[in-house]
């Protein structure tokens, strides 16, 4: 099947129909209302190092078979698959490592579909895959780009490309899996004795310290709960990185909105004390998961971080009956508490021979030592043994 590429500087230039058709998972960070908004309200932009260049793969009846989140990036922030090492290593021989090509969720350390095709060409995947890396070849050639990269793309889909000279690097999340549990205590149930008393005492301290937890989800969530976490968001990355953090106040405005379709599946944990708020915990979710995305604390309390972030999101993916909650990037201190460690998948195509020899070793390496420490990590679960 021949296939026509055409690349888009705008998700708004390529129709929202064909985006759906080619992304209908209810995951809300592939939707097109998501990556629209991300561009619309300054979050992803030249200027801010995220150049849309969205991929559309056309038939001959100009019908558009398949589609692919892209971007020209200058440099490496907000990808949760990092490369530094290998940006320095380029540095070090004299060639510029920027601008690099880039099929990901902006800020966004979630496995999904990368290269979304339309159902009824499902079958021709392998074919569609193919053309589609062709073209973001010759892209890279145009650009003079070095790399092209896809992050945190499916399992199936990092093999496929694997098939066309790329590069499969894993790295490892904590996922927490739903197993029917009627509540939390049901889960505790689960627990070594030891591990159940240790998290119930985490729970406790935070009462303890006179705090209250309220939590507002989808239609229940008004201007001033988003107003009120932006505040929190601005004030915790610029504590942590300097700067007010990658999503804008307009984004949040955005969401704040009546009728949005991303606010629609979204969930806001308040922490009080003395009626007010003192921290708070953003989560997001689909048809079978719960996203954890951002935190903010206004001062210290004890145990609050893993309350709001982790305690909660397990109340709420309960409650909303999902199968599992990705709490967010790395974290190895969630392993105590329940979330197990699962792979995650980048997918790499270097264009200088030398280079991509060099970091196929290099994979490989960090590879034997994932394996390692995957093992490892499941021995370290709080799970009784019948689990």
């Amino acid at each position: 099947m021949k296939l026509y590429p055409q690349f888009f500087t705008s998700c708004a230039a390529i129709d929202e129909f064909d985006w759906q058709r080619c992304f209908p998972s209810s995951q809300p960070f592939t939707q097109y209302n998501f990556i629209s908004t991300l561009e619309s309200t300054g979050c992803v932009s030249k200027q801010t190092g995220w150049q849309p260049c969205h991929l559309a793969l056309s038939d001959d009846s100009q019908q558009v078979v398949a589609i692919v989140i892209l971007y020209i990036k200058s440099h490496s922030y907000g990808e949760y698959l990092f490369d530094w090492s290998w940006a320095d290593a380029f540095y070090q021989h004299g060639i510029e490592y920027y601008p690099k090509i880039v099929s990901a969720i902006p800020f966004t350390p979630v496995t999904g579909a990368r290269f979304g095709i339309a159902e009824e060409f499902a079958e021709y995947q392998n074919d569609i895959l193919s053309q589609a890396t062709q073209a973001i070849n010759s892209l890279a050639k145009q650009i003079d780009a070095q790399t092209a990269q896809c992050l945190f793309l499916t399992q199936q889909h990092a093999e496929a490309l694997a098939g066309n000279d790329w590069l499969k690097r894993c790295d490892v999340q904590y996922h927490w899996f739903n197993r029917n549990y009627g509540d939390f205590s049901e889960f505790l149930a689960q627990l070594t004795a030891r591990k159940r008393k240790s998290i119930s005492k985490e729970r406790q301290a935070v009462v303890d310290q006179g705090i209250q937890i309220r939590s507002f989800v989808g239609e229940q969530l008004t201007t001033e709960h988003w107003r009120e976490f932006y505040r929190f968001y601005q004030a915790t990355y610029m504590k942590r990185s300097g700067h007010q953090g990658y999503l804008t106040p307009a984004f949040f405005d955005a969401l704040a909105q009546p009728m949005c379709s991303i606010s629609e599946n979204s969930a806001i944990v308040f922490a009080y004390r003395d009626e007010k708020a003192v921290a708070v915990a953003l989560f997001f979710y689909d048809n079978e998961q719960l996203y954890g995305r951002y935190w903010g604390a206004e001062q210290a309390f004890n145990n609050l971080h893993f309350e709001l972030c982790y305690y909660q999101g397990i109340e709420l993916c309960i409650k909303l009956g999902l199968s599992r909650f990705n709490a967010g990037a790395q974290g190895q201190h969630k392993l105590k508490r329940g979330f197990e460690p699962v792979y995650i998948y980048g997918s790499y195509q270097v264009y200088q021979p030398v280079f991509h020899q060099a970091i196929s070793d290099f994979i490989a390496r960090e590879h034997e030592h994932l394996e390692r420490y995957t093992e490892q990590a499941k021995t370290e679960l709080p799970f009784r043994k019948h689990q």
